[in-house]
């Protein structure tokens, strides 16, 4: 029996006995119950546990009080659970329990393929060379056949051979080869072709069968010291590519209520948007896979979290095993995907601990301190690129995004950047124009729902309605959004006025940085603002509502992001045009 997703302690019983104890919402788990089984009937029943209860257990036990800034009661950190779900300045607080995703039953005889990994070895434009490594778990006392083809188009070099079992789990590498492949290549700059591999291990009358989809292409990230400070970008088949995309969170706040048709809906906008990555964030969840292979049909990059944003997390063992567990399980599943560009450590905690003054505002002891970072480097800088090194070698790793910090000039001379002097730091708009970092990986600005939206969560309200102020929930409050908004525009002094006003706000404000960041290259390669979507109907900094429905900034997005690019650039003494060109065809 598998277990997709637990959320997040739970005690499994099939007939009465226990067969699993979960305590990890991002781990998938496979539990043999065959002998647990009864003819006719079966009773399965899951039971949860309060992940706030058991983890404040932990909390109130431990001689260490770990920062968290988002979480009141800081339990998250001792839970491997979505941290949006705590409270976040996207959503409130809805710390949920339950069955998330599927569990289901699978039978086989003879021999059965646990794990399939198309692993890159060597590509050109005339071979692509790759090894199939399989695990089969076999109950089969004779020779296996194994068969590796393309049902579909005949489109690889088919292999057959035998396998000796040895009656538990066999390890097979078989090499693949695609002769003058089509390459796979981002949104804006070529097709996105996928190759079909299927594989069969036959044990005598039994087939079991897999199919995987790859896409030939190659990714390199290039993060290193240069005349300016240290670059960070994409090139991806030999290209130096400029990256133009967005920061995703989950769809709902209840991720089991997200269907196929939002995920489509949400990857069309962005490919007509010319977005060719999305960033998924660490505060969230490891995506469906179905969000994986409609990043690799539409041809956008992924930049990958991992699970862990804004807080210090513990290191003792049995926590380890669990980050351990987890980050196997999720690059095991999603390293076949085309699409997957960077693997990520965290989400902000590298430079909340440099910066943020967590040590005085927690009044963390230098002795707690030392501890504290002595578990976050064996997290972020051994157990994760650990497992990223010895699963999938060929995809980039790196422990905590942003890589500089966006307090000082230099800041921005270095890897990539979260740019908050705009609303954190309550400066002008204006300053998305001059504060250029070499790869934006965050930057934004807020903005209301259309009316029509506010009309489902909030009618008959006004400005100073409670039930709009408490759909801000940033520590800034809504006041700082109307005098972002007064401070450039006519006075809003009406609800509807304030939405429409927000919205050209947020548009020209974050479309503003886009242009001066492109005209930037190849200084700056990458554009990521904050953020595609929303989790809840509330106001924040997302380009497309909870419901759907675009904003005045998805619609600028779709210029701002088009592979030519007109853009100017004035002040009191001059005007600078600049045109940027992305594509591989020339403009007259």
């Amino acid at each position: 029996m598998f277990f997709e997703g637990l959320d997040t302690y739970a005690d499994v019983y099939l007939n009465d006995r226990k067969i699993l104890e979960a305590a990890d919402m991002f781990l998938g788990y496979t539990v043999p119950i065959k002998m647990y089984l009864l003819g006719g009937s079966n009773k399965l029943r899951v039971y949860f546990h309060s992940p706030v209860n058991y983890a404040m257990k932990k909390f109130n036990a431990d001689t260490i009080k770990y920062p968290d800034d988002n979480d009141v009661k800081r339990s998250n950190i001792y839970t491997r659970k979505a941290a949006y779900q705590y409270g976040w300045d996207i959503t409130s607080r809805m710390v949920t329990s339950g069955i998330w995703r599927p569990v289901y039953l699978e039978a086989w005889s003879g021999a059965k393929i646990t794990d399939v990994f198309i692993k890159p070895l060597k590509i050109t434009k005339k071979k692509a060379r790759y090894e199939a490594e399989l695990s089969i778990e076999t109950n089969y006392a004779k020779d296996l056949q194994l068969l590796i083809k393309d049902y579909r188009n005949n489109e690889i070099e088919v292999k057959k051979l035998v396998v000796k079992s040895d009656l538990r789990n066999t390890k097979v590498k078989v090499p693949i080869l695609i002769k003058n492949p089509e390459m796979w290549s981002p949104n804006g700059s070529g097709k996105q072709k996928l190759y079909n591999i299927d594989v069969e291990i036959i044990a005598g009358n039994y087939v079991y069968s897999v199919n995987k989809q790859i896409g030939v292409r190659t990714i390199e990230v290039v993060n290193k010291t240069d005349n300016y400070g240290k670059s960070f970008y994409l090139k991806v088949n030999d290209k130096p590519t400029y990256m133009k995309g967005v920061n995703c969170v989950p769809l709902a706040i209840f991720p089991s209520q997200v269907s196929k048709d939002q995920y489509r809906k949400l990857f069309s906008d962005l490919k007509s948007s010319n977005v060719n990555m999305i960033r998924v964030w660490g505060g969230g969840i490891y995506e469906d896979d179905y969000f994986y292979q409609l990043a690799d049909e539409n041809g956008i990059l992924v930049w990958q979290d991992f699970m862990f944003s804004g807080a210090m997390y513990p290191s003792d063992s049995i926590f380890m095993g669990l980050i351990k567990a987890e980050a196997v399980y999720n690059i095991k599943r999603l390293r076949n995907h085309p699409a997957l560009a960077i693997w990520c450590g965290n989400n902000e905690i590298q430079v909340a601990w440099d910066n943020w003054g967590w040590q005085q505002t927690y009044s963390i002891s230098k002795a707690a301190a030392n501890t504290m970072y002595d578990g976050y480097k064996k997290i972020f800088n051994h157990v994760l690129p650990d497992a990223v090194s010895s699963l999938d070698s060929s995809v980039f790793y790196f422990p905590s995004s942003p890589q500089s910090n966006w307090g000082k000039h230099a800041d921005f001379k270095s890897g990539d950047n979260h740019y908050w002097g705009v609303w954190h730091g309550e400066k002008p708009v204006e300053s998305f124009t001059t504060e250029i970092p070499r790869f934006a990986s965050e930057f934004g600005l807020p903005s209301l729902p259309d009316m029509n939206s506010i009309a489902r969560f909030a009618p008959a309200s006004s400005i100073t309605s409670q039930v709009i102020q408490d759909r801000m929930r940033s520590y800034k409050g809504l006041n700082l959004l109307k005098k972002y908004s007064d401070d450039n525009y006519p006075l809003s002094t009406s609800l509807a006025d304030f939405s429409y006003i927000s919205n050209v706000l947020q548009a020209d404000a974050v479309v503003s940085a886009i242009a001066a960041q492109r005209a930037s290259k190849p200084y700056c390669m990458g554009s990521l603002y904050w953020q595609a979507n929303d989790c809840w109907p509330g106001i924040t900094w997302s380009s497309i509502d909870y419901y759907g429905k675009w904003k005045a900034l998805q619609y600028r997005t779709k210029e701002a992001f088009s592979n030519l690019l007109l853009t100017l650039k004035t002040d009191t003494l001059k005007s600078v045009f600049s045109i940027v060109n992305d594509g591989d065809k020339g403009y007259g």
